[in-house]
């Protein structure tokens, strides 16, 4: 897989502001927007909150390295190139509302349907349904693969995009794996 860039992050949400002027659209468009500003997994959508200028996530993956799972962390937003001060925004808003309010039920960590895990796979679903995703998705597989840069999107190259700005920006490996729950070895061997 690979990372969507900046600019298919902005077309994307661009495209569901306008097409989905609803408040359910809406509530997508925040879960979108904060995969994307903070590099998270979908899951953890349901497990956040804001905390001063931080993004707090308090979900805690499970790995046969880490059996008690990841510790809750802080986040900082590392916002893509035509959303800057979205992820502050999205941090206000958290203070602000009740999350059931900035984000669909799927998202929510008590859904309807009981799962924490529903959160990523609802974002999967939501996103295989717009015609602008499958547009970028096409985009993408027409370009050539580059050392570790696959040509495959998938919902989980929002989070890669996340990664490929750290680096970008000059964020120090150890800091943007942390941002991101993860080890410094996965990172390195990811992104």
């Amino acid at each position: 897989t690979t990372y969507i860039s900046d600019a298919q992050i902005v077309r994307l949400l661009s495209f569901i502001k306008e097409s989905r002027d609803t408040k359910e659209g809406r509530k997508w468009w925040n879960a979108i927007a904060l995969v994307s500003c903070f590099g998270l997994r979908g899951v953890e959508l349901g497990w956040i909150s804001a905390n001063g200028v931080f993004l707090h996530c308090s979900y805690s993956k499970r790995t046969t390295k880490q059996p008690k799972g990841t510790p809750p962390r802080d986040i900082i937003s590392l916002d893509p190139d035509g959303l800057e001060g979205k992820g502050d925004e999205l941090i206000s808003s958290l203070k602000e509302c009740a999350i059931a309010e900035l984000l669909p039920e799927a998202c929510l960590r008590r859904n309807a349907k009981g799962d924490p895990h529903q959160a990523g796979a609802a974002l999967n679903q939501y996103l295989a349904r717009l015609p602008i995703w499958k547009e970028l998705v096409s985009e993408v597989a027409r370009m050539p693969t580059t050392g570790l840069t696959g040509n495959e999107l998938v919902p989980y190259s929002l989070r890669h995009a996340y990664a490929a700005r750290a680096r970008r920006m000059g964020i120090p490996d150890l800091t943007a794996a942390m941002n991101m729950g993860h080890s410094l070895q996965t990172h390195n061997f990811n992104y």
